[in-house]
């Protein structure tokens, strides 16, 4: 029996089937996701429908912003599953497995299968993980390329060898076409800063980081070096001045904050298992007060686990522009934290005030307490608390979604209390997994009622792809509207412009603000006809489609 436990072809099947369950249930069901998803999926749409794989577009005007990695893959999703929202988000649910199983490798490399397997499966339990895994953006393949980079490297660093810069120079080359310098720079600073803390330093002279460089630019010069090429290097100077240095340097399109803002965001995206921050604290403490009676094997991979986390949360929070989705690579140092606590704990090694466990079941049971109470707020079922507030319609069926972490929290202190402690780890590590899966399943569906993009692109006549027309957008836009439309939006600045485009002898569609088109209306100066209307939640506005016959 316990050979079978600690089977490693037992634990990846069993991380399939986690996987499985909270990354890919309706992972196609929610309209796409402004501005980001509808960037990145009509983007890869127009690589692939003009055959060049080389220069990224997006409204058929050159797209900065990312590598190409992310719209490669979601093109082979297209040619293989159709043009739909599964599609573009499927790369990114692949990198969510990845990322599982080199998690896995690595704690169990590090501190053994229980705290591998364990972390692997907590990192399925966290929301902020199971959303980038539902998002059609290249934070999943980074973060599937950073753990590999560390994986490398821990094996590497175990056995006394320097082959492993070898590995990491494919690594990061991934990385590098998935999303840039990060996927050197982050891995690159936490292997720094763990080779300094164990004065190994002097691993880094060695004739492989010659072979690194190599391989890694064999993965990623021929495309960066081509797109530049193509563009006249105009697609280098937007990518890393604007999208890399000018984020880093100052808050771009208002995403900024406090110095604390990743710890919010920790909190909320690692539940239920940031209700557990204090067994990392004891166990650290643990560890390094006593690392004479541990193993060397174990006060390393507390270190490297520590430095990995705290690299992340640092970097990003020096950060003028701060998203949430930008600390994806700490959650899996994070996990595999939690994660040998959680053993140590259960193994008696870590000793810790009786409080302390029953706090954090406490807060479990609280957390299902905020989820109930947040869905029925944004439903309004509890009434609308300000006028700007946005209600949500139908939000308030899924309040179910909010017993799944109070059930287990309950269950985790009875369980603690009568049986011990590993029943209580597994109630959470069920509940975990329940919860992201709900989450996961719903993915927000609820609000494709009032997004507008799908619905205004449906106003269109159903042969539009087969003629030629006009379509254009005025005072209003959103980036899965072209993905929907499958067509050129043309933006027109201004109301002389918006009355020459109505005025095209071709059928031409405008997409319009309802309120802005009744006023234009009013004044008789335009001519049109509405042929319909959607609410758009982000703008919370009615949009029109308006055409010119």
């Amino acid at each position: 029996m316990n050979r079978w436990l600690s089977n490693s072809y037992v634990h990846c099947a069993l991380i399939l089937m986690v996987w499985a369950a909270t990354c890919l249930p309706n992972l196609g069901k929610a309209q796409l996701w402004d501005i980001d998803e509808g960037n990145n999926a009509e983007c890869a749409y127009e690589m692939m429908e003009s055959g060049n794989w080389i220069v990224p577009t997006f409204n058929y005007q050159l797209r900065v912003d990312k590598p190409a990695l992310l719209y490669w893959m979601q093109i082979l999703c297209y040619q293989s599953f159709g043009v739909n929202e599964f599609s573009a988000r499927f790369p990114c649910a692949l990198g969510a497995l990845v990322s599982m199983l080199a998690l896995y490798y690595l704690g169990k490399t590090m501190l053994g299968w229980q705290t591998g397997l364990l972390g692997s499966i907590s990192l399925a339990g966290m929301p902020a993980f199971v959303g980038a895994a539902h998002f059609a953006n290249p934070d999943s393949l980074l973060n599937a390329s950073i753990l590999c980079t560390l994986l490398a490297f821990y094996l590497g660093y175990q056995k006394g060898t320097s082959t492993w810069m070898l590995w990491t120079g494919i690594t990061t080359g991934v990385g590098m076409l998935a999303k840039g310098p990060i996927a050197v720079a982050l891995p690159g600073l936490m292997i720094l800063v763990f080779l300094v803390w164990e004065k190994q330093t002097r691993r880094l002279l060695s004739v492989h980081l010659l072979g690194s460089v190599l391989l890694f630019l064999l993965v990623a010069a021929p495309w960066y070096a081509w797109v530049g090429v193509e563009t006249k290097f105009e697609w280098h100077r937007g990518f890393f001045l604007k999208h890399n240095l000018g984020r880093f340097g100052s808050a771009m399109e208002n995403h900024g904050g406090p110095w604390f803002y990743y710890l919010l965001v920790l909190a909320v995206g690692a539940a239920p298992w940031s209700a557990f921050a204090g067994f990392i604290f004891g166990d650290l403490y643990n560890l390094f007060q006593t690392k004479q009676n541990q193993p060397p094997a174990t006060i390393s991979g507390a270190r490297f686990l520590l430095v990995a986390f705290l690299c992340v949360v640092g970097f990003f929070s020096l950060s003028g522009t701060k998203l949430p989705n930008y600390i994806l690579p700490a959650y899996g140092p994070l996990a595999l934290l939690f994660a040998s606590a959680m053993v140590r704990w259960n193994e008696g090694k870590l000793p810790l005030p009786h409080w302390l466990p029953k706090t954090g079941f406490g807060i479990v049971i609280g957390i299902g307490i905020l989820v109930a109470c947040g869905l029925l707020i944004a439903s309004g079922s509890l009434g609308q608390i300000s006028a700007k507030m946005r209600i949500i319609p139908g939000v308030d069926s899924m309040v179910w979604i909010a017993s799944i972490p109070l059930l287990a929290g309950t269950l985790a202190w009875t369980l603690n209390t009568k049986f011990g402690k590993q029943a209580a780890v597994l109630c959470i590590c069920i509940g975990g997994i329940g919860f992201s899966s709900a989450l996961g399943a719903w993915n927000g569906s609820h609000l494709n009622q009032i997004k507008a993009p799908r619905k205004l692109a449906e106003l269109l006549p159903k042969d539009h792809l087969q003629k030629e027309i006009n379509l254009g957008s005025f005072e209003w836009f959103q980036p899965s509207a072209a993905f929907y439309s499958k067509r050129e939006i043309v933006t027109i600045p201004s109301e002389a412009n918006l009355k020459a485009f109505l005025e095209s002898p071709l059928p031409t569609f405008v997409f319009i603000p309802s309120t802005r088109w009744s006023e234009l209306e009013s004044r008789g100066s335009i001519q049109g006809r509405k042929v319909g209307e959607a609410f758009d939640f982000y703008r919370n506005m009615q949009v029109a489609v308006v055409a010119n016959r």
